[in-house]
C-alpha cells in the first residue's frame, strides 16, 4: 500500500479517482466501484503503483473527438465552445458526488448519477 494511504489511515477501497473518460458524452458524470483501466493510461498507472483496480471512479465524460482529430489533442486540450455548458455542468455535478460521497454510500450517489441521465 502506498505510504500516503498508510499515513491516511485509510486503504485502497476508499480512494475516489476523478478522471475523464471517452466513451461518456460530454458532460456525464458516472461512478463506479472498480474495474479495470481498459485504455485510459491514467488509470492504468495508478492500478500499477496500486496493485489492483478495487477503488471507485468517477468518471467525466468528454466524448470521442471528431473523425480524424487525434485523441491526445481532444484529451488534453481545450474543450469546443460548443459543449462549454456541458463541461462545466459536469464539474459541478462532479463536485456534488465528491461531497456526497462524504456523508452517503456509494449505491446513494451512483443512483443519482444514473438518474440524470
Amino acid at each position: 500500500m502506498p505510504a500516503l494511504l498508510k499515513r491516511a489511515g485509510a486503504d485502497v477501497g476508499d480512494l475516489l479517482v476523478v478522471c475523464d473518460n471517452l466513451d461518456l458524452p460530454p458532460g456525464t458524470v458516472r461512478l463506479k466501484r472498480k474495474g479495470s483501466a481498459r485504455s485510459h493510461n491514467g488509470l492504468a498507472s495508478i492500478m500499477g503503483i496500486l496493485g489492483t483496480g478495487e477503488f471507485m471512479r468517477l468518471y467525466v465524460g468528454i466524448g470521442r473527438p471528431e473523425s480524424g482529430d487525434s485523441v491526445v489533442d481532444h484529451v488534453l486540450g481545450c474543450p469546443p465552445e460548443r459543449e462549454a455548458e456541458l463541461y462545466e455542468g459536469a464539474v459541478s455535478l462532479a463536485a456534488w458526488a465528491v461531497e456526497a460521497l462524504l456523508t452517503e454510500s456509494a449505491d446513494v450517489v451512483m443512483n443519482a448519477l444514473n438518474r440524470r441521465s
